[in-house]
């Protein structure tokens, strides 16, 4: 009897998910609002971000790792709540520099850019506008991604067509694009890539 119920429950909830949208947290989702929405110091929790890009690089919803989580952090991005949005941003970084290549794709599809866009124009606030500029700026400028994801580009571009005033360049700071672990291994003592 208990293998009964257990079957109707997840009847049940399929059922409920294909007819009213799927309800139910992933623990991956779970891990992206507890780094931005849940997140109680409204300051950048980086061992929560860390632990998400563990999360989005060892798939841990499958294959769609990378597409779930752009769109749960595209979701916080357009919060009504600056420090969620700030917190949004900072994770989206976080992201960038150290996700694979299934999650620099998936922030370079039309609908996630023009959320970062609209954040650009700064309808959120300055901060928010200058941590905005300041990613689309990096992901512009990156010559890795000119070929790869060329809307990046694009849309640093179009900022710069429009007017925009991008923050100077942190030349010191953690670049966006760092090589493989396997690019790493082939280096020689002296720290020049073989």
């Amino acid at each position: 009897l208990p293998a009964f119920t257990a079957f109707r429950m997840n009847f049940l909830n399929s059922v409920k998910a294909k007819y009213f949208g799927a309800s139910s947290t992933t623990p991956l989702e779970k891990a992206i609002d507890a780094a931005t929405v849940d997140n109680q110091h409204q300051q950048p929790d980086w061992a929560k971000n860390l632990q998400v890009c563990d999360m989005i690089e060892s798939r841990y919803d499958g294959d769609i790792s990378a597409s779930n989580a752009t769109k749960r952090i595209q979701k916080h991005l357009k919060s009504r709540d600056p420090h969620v949005i700030v917190l949004a941003l900072t994770l989206l970084e976080t992201t960038v520099k150290n996700c694979s290549f299934p999650t620099i794709l998936s922030i370079g599809t039309k609908s996630f850019l023009t959320t970062l866009k609209d954040l650009c124009r700064g309808n959120k606030g300055p901060q928010i506008q200058q941590q905005a500029l300041d990613l689309v700026q990096k992901l512009g400028i990156a010559d890795v991604y000119k070929s790869t994801v060329p809307q990046f580009f694009e849309i640093f571009e179009e900022l710069v067509r429009e007017g925009a005033v991008f923050p100077e360049l942190d030349t010191k700071g953690v670049p966006l694009f760092l090589p493989s672990r396997s690019d790493s291994t082939k280096s020689d003592a002296s720290g020049s890539i073989k």
